[in-house]
Formats: structure tokens, sequence, C-alpha cells
């Protein structure tokens, strides 16, 4: 009797020495954001529909954010930065990340929608921003989004795009388990940054236009297994244009992968870091060094290459050895002020 006296008190003192295990209060979202306001990591936000953010929303460090479906789909943007003066301040720290994810992943916040489906790719769609106002994302964790409609088929939403040369700085985040293209810059503020992020298990981890710089140290896999990168690993720039200031691209370990060509304006310089690899999808084209002093800086340390050459870059084109670079897979580097074609070792696969 004795004993079970000890027993019982000590289970009691066990109980009022243990820490407090609060779960989050869950708080449900949707609708439009007209006032400055701040979400907490005291609570765990569950986004029910489209949010609006016209003003400034202050995400706290450590604080969870799940999108749920509606009406059993998912939301396609359920996040829109209006054009006006949204902006989001999502900034965590190397302890306390900030967690964007599908309402069915436990592991994040525990069973918020009390279901035992597991979270898949394509939950949810984008974060879509066209403020002026410059949105601030650090130490972020993109999960489970990049949603590609069913309906029409030519749908498809990188979990976080920035149109209309808005200003967006991107640090530290980790894009991962996206159905579709993880992050969308190539409308943004060319003044914009993506540094020190980490993609995996997405389809084409970032899309950029050619007017931007990038610098070296984006990951491009799983840090915990260097097997798992993405589909199309590489950074992809879909659209042609001109660079017009001084830009630099860091040597990611990725490939720079262009559908068309570029051009480098006149007294412009690109900078490539060496060993990095450029390549080109199509036929007729390739560079144009437009005039003056147009260059490419570090050209004998870099490659400029065809899609199909799978020793440089990997595999970019996904298709195994279907298919194998030949002269002609690309122009080349065509200079305006010697009135012809640079040539350099680093050059492969070209017409000229």
């Amino acid at each position: 009797m004795v004993r079970n006296k000890i027993f019982y008190l000590g289970l009691v003192l066990m109980l009022l020495v243990l820490p407090s295990c609060k779960r989050a209060h869950v708080v449900h979202v949707s609708g439009i954001i007209s006032e400055d306001t701040s979400w907490t990591k005291n609570n765990l936000y569950v986004v029910d529909s489209n949010v609006f953010v016209e003003a400034t929303l202050t995400i706290e460090a450590g604080t969870i954010i799940k999108i749920a479906k509606k009406d059993g789909a998912p939301i396609g943007q359920p996040f829109i930065v209006s054009p006006t003066d949204g902006n989001i301040q999502a900034i965590g720290t190397a302890t306390s990340h900030i967690t964007f994810t599908s309402y069915a992943d436990d592991t994040k916040g525990g069973n918020t929608d009390g279901a035992k489906i597991a979270p898949a790719k394509g939950d949810w769609g984008q974060f879509f921003i066209s403020s002026p106002v410059e949105s601030n994302f650090a130490y972020c964790d993109f999960l489970y989004g990049g949603f590609i409609s069913g309906a029409s088929g030519n749908e498809d939403y990188p979990m976080l795009i920035v149109v209309s040369s808005v200003p967006v700085t991107i640090d530290h985040c980790t894009f991962a388990h996206s159905q579709h293209a993880a992050l969308n810059v190539s409308g943004a503020k060319d003044t914009s940054t993506v540094t020190n992020n980490i993609f995996y298990d997405t389809s084409h981890p970032v899309w950029m236009s050619p007017n931007f710089s990038i610098d070296g140290s984006n990951t491009f896999h799983n840090p915990d297994d260097s097997t798992e990168g993405n589909d199309y690993n590489g950074i992809w720039l879909p659209n042609s244009s001109a660079i017009t200031e001084n830009r630099s691209w860091g040597n990611n370990g990725v490939p720079y992968v262009f559908d068309q060509g570029f051009s480098v304006s006149q007294d412009v310089v690109l900078t490539v870091e060496a060993g990095t690899v450029v390549k080109f999808s199509l036929p007729g084209y390739g560079v144009d060094l437009t005039g003056g002093a147009a260059q490419i800086a570090n050209l004998d340390s870099a490659f400029f290459t065809s899609i199909k050459d799978d020793v440089h870059g990997g595999d970019t084109n996904m298709d195994g050895t279907a298919t194998t670079p030949a002269a002609g897979d690309w122009e080349g580097i065509y200079s305006n002020a010697l009135y012809d074609y640079v040539t350099s070792g680093g050059i492969l696969y070209a017409a000229n």
C-alpha cells in the first residue's frame, strides 16, 4: 500500500514538472487582408480559400501555414499579393522556419485535418505576387504545391511566381515536392535576389529571365540525399530577352537552359562563373553580342552547348540515351563587333 502511494505521488510530481505541450490554436483564413496583419507561431493557420494580401502581412518565425482544398479541389492561388501595396514579410530563422504546406501534411503541426491522407504534390497552387512593394522570404519551406489543372491541361502553378517587375528577396528557403515548377522569377524586378535556397523533388526548380543575376549559393538536390534532385534539373530561361545591365550567373551545379536565345547589349558584360554550363534547346537560337564592348566574361572557362549534351550538366531533357548532341543543335555566339561568331573550347555542338 505504501509502495502504491509512493508510485502515485511520483507520477503526480512528474506530471507537474513536465513541460507544457500546448497544441497550436488553429485559425482558418480566407478573403481580403486590407490592414497590416501579423501571423504568429502560437497559431496554426489553415487557408480555406484565396487570400488577397492588400497590406503588409508579417509572418513570425516558426509559424505553420497549411493550405486546404476548396470543394475537394486544390486552391490554384491561395495567396494573391495585390498590385497596390500588398506585401509579405515572412522572415524565419535557421532554427525556426516558416512553413507553407498541404493541409494533409501531418509532419508539420500534427494531424490538423483529422484525416489519414498523405500529402501529395499539387495539393495547392502558388503565391502570385504582383505588388511593387518588396516581399521578403527567409528560411521558409514551400512544400507540396505547384498544382497543375487537369481541366484545361495548360494551367501550371509554380509554388511562387513573381510578375510585373516586382522586387522580392528569397533567401535560405526550401522548395520541395512540387507538382510543377518551384520558383518563377522570370518577371521579377532585376534587383531581386535568390540566394542560399534548396530545390528538390520538383519538375523545373527555377525559371528566370536572362536579364537577372543569380549567384552560386543555391542547392538543386536534397541536402540529406544528393541523388534526389528535380525532374528537369536546371535554371530555365523560357523567354528570349536582352541583357541590358551587367549581370552575373553563378555556378549552382546545374545548367542554365534556354528555350530560345538571348542578346547582350552594347557595353554590357555578362559574367559567367567558371565551370558554368549553358544549354540551348533549338537550332537557330544562340547568343548575340550586339555591339561595342558587349561580352561574356570567363567564356573560356564555361560551357555553351546543346540540351542533348548529357556530359555537361547531366541529362537535362530527361530522355536518357534517346538523343545525342550534334553540330548545329544551336546557332552559336555572334559578335557584332567582330562581324563573326566567337570561338572557344567551351562552345560545343553549335552551327557556327
